[in-house]
C-alpha cells in the first residue's frame, strides 16, 4: 500500500493541526514521508509580493520540524489556476524565491458571469439557472485543463471536486472532463486519487469512469489523502488501492523521486 502524502493542509491555511502534528501522524501512520501543501491562492499577480514573508518562513518552519523529527517533508503548495495574462510566469518566480518543492493544481474556485471567482462551495448555485451553472462548470472545467497544458504544476489535484456542492453529477460534462483527460495524456502529468472525496460525497475524485480512462492512456497516478486533520492522514488508502486495481490504473508516481533529482540538479 502506498506509504506517503503529497497532499495535506495544516494550520497555515486551512488544515486543523499543526506542522508537527501531521509529521507525527504520517510517522504513526506508517508513511517514508510526506508532502505538505498547504493552499496558495492568488487570483492577482500583485498579491504575490504580499505572500512571500509569511510563506518563505512556512517553509523554513516545514524544513526546521523535517530535521527535527529526522522525517522527511517535501514543501509544496496547493494552487488555484488562474489564467491571466503573466499569472503563471509569477507563480514560478514566487516558487522560486520561497524554495518551494513543488507545486500541484486543484481548482476550488469558478468564475461568475460578472467576471468575478466564488469559492465552489459557497456559490449560490440554487439562485441561478441550470443554463447559467452549466455554463459556469463548463468554464471551470476548460481552466483545469488550461491548468494541466500550462507546465507549472507537478500533478492534479481533485479533478472533479465541483461534484462536492454542484449541480455536477458523476457522469455530467464528460467532453469537458474528458479534455482534462486527454490533457493529462498530452502532458504526462500524474493525477491524484483523491479519497477526501469518499470522506465527503461517498465517491473519490476523481469518479470512476475518468479513472478507468485515465488506465487507458497509462497516465501516471498517485494517492493522496487531502488531509486537513491528523484522523485523515492515510485515509481510505486500502480502499483507493482496491479501486485502482480495479480500474486498471498500474502506472505509479512518487514525487520523492523527481523533487530529489532536482535537487540534486541544483546543489551540483
Amino acid at each position: 500500500m502506498q506509504s506517503f502524502s503529497f497532499h495535506c493542509h495544516t494550520v497555515f491555511s486551512d488544515g486543523m493541526n499543526t506542522v508537527e502534528e501531521m509529521i507525527l501522524a504520517a510517522k504513526n501512520a506508517g508513511f517514508t514521508h510526506l508532502g505538505i501543501s498547504d493552499h496558495l491562492i492568488v487570483p492577482k499577480m500583485s498579491d504575490f509580493s504580499e505572500k512571500i514573508d509569511s510563506y518563505r518562513q512556512h517553509v523554513q518552519h516545514i524544513r526546521s520540524a523535517s530535521d527535527r523529527f529526522n522525517f522527511p517533508v517535501y514543501v509544496g503548495f496547493e494552487t488555484d489556476y488562474f489564467p491571466q495574462d503573466g499569472w503563471g510566469e509569477a507563480l514560478r518566480m514566487f516558487k522560486e524565491t520561497v524554495k518551494a518543492d513543488y507545486l500541484l493544481t486543484g481548482n476550488h474556485f469558478v468564475s461568475g458571469e460578472d467576471g468575478e471567482y466564488y469559492p465552489i462551495l459557497k456559490f449560490p448555485w440554487q439562485e441561478i439557472s441550470a443554463k447559467e451553472a452549466n455554463k459556469i462548470i463548463s468554464k471551470h472545467f476548460q481552466n483545469i485543463s488550461q491548468a494541466v497544458r500550462s507546465g507549472l504544476f507537478d500533478f492534479l489535484a481533485h479533478p472533479d471536486f465541483i461534484r462536492w456542492s454542484s449541480p455536477c453529477g458523476e457522469t455530467d460534462f464528460v467532453a469537458e472532463r474528458m479534455d482534462i483527460i486527454e490533457a493529462l495524456s498530452e502532458t504526462h502529468l500524474p493525477v491524484e486519487l483523491n479519497t477526501k472525496g469518499l470522506r465527503k460525497i461517498g465517491d473519490f475524485y476523481p469518479a470512476n469512469w475518468m479513472l478507468k480512462e485515465i488506465a487507458k492512456r497509462k497516465i501516471p497516478l498517485l494517492i493522496s489523502d487531502d488531509a486537513h486533520d491528523i484522523t485523515d492522514v492515510g485515509s481510505h488508502f486500502d480502499l483507493a488501492e482496491k479501486r485502482l486495481s480495479e480500474t486498471g490504473n498500474v502506472v505509479r508516481i512518487d514525487l520523492a523521486t523527481k523533487i530529489n533529482n532536482a535537487l540534486q540538479k541544483k546543489s551540483a
